[in-house]
């Protein structure tokens, strides 16, 4: 609790950039924080306060900047689940 009263008092003081990622992962790497979220969004902090998005929720599902073309470097995953599911209908991906 102490640490969400700390977070708040922090950001009423300061500007937080802030993103939104569903089902994050956080993993640390020399000092730079990445989360990856199941939905594709990603993001990149130096103190795990501030954000910078790297790319967002199947921003671009033909040059994801993780997964380059989802289609095609997914098939394995396509081909068992189903590309034209109920978040991707004819391709065209949705939340």
């Amino acid at each position: 609790m102490k640490y969400i009263v700390l977070l708040l008092l922090i950001a009423s003081i300061f500007s937080i950039s802030r993103v939104s990622v569903h089902d994050p992962s956080i993993i640390e790497d020399n000092g730079h924080y990445y989360i990856f979220g199941s939905h594709l969004a990603a993001a990149q902090s130096d103190d795990l306060i501030n954000w910078m998005p790297l790319s967002t929720d199947y921003q671009n599902p033909t040059n994801s900047i993780i997964y380059g073309n989802l289609r095609e470097n997914l098939a394995g995953s396509f081909k068992w689940a189903g590309y034209d599911d109920g978040d991707c209908s004819g391709g065209k991906y949705a939340i």
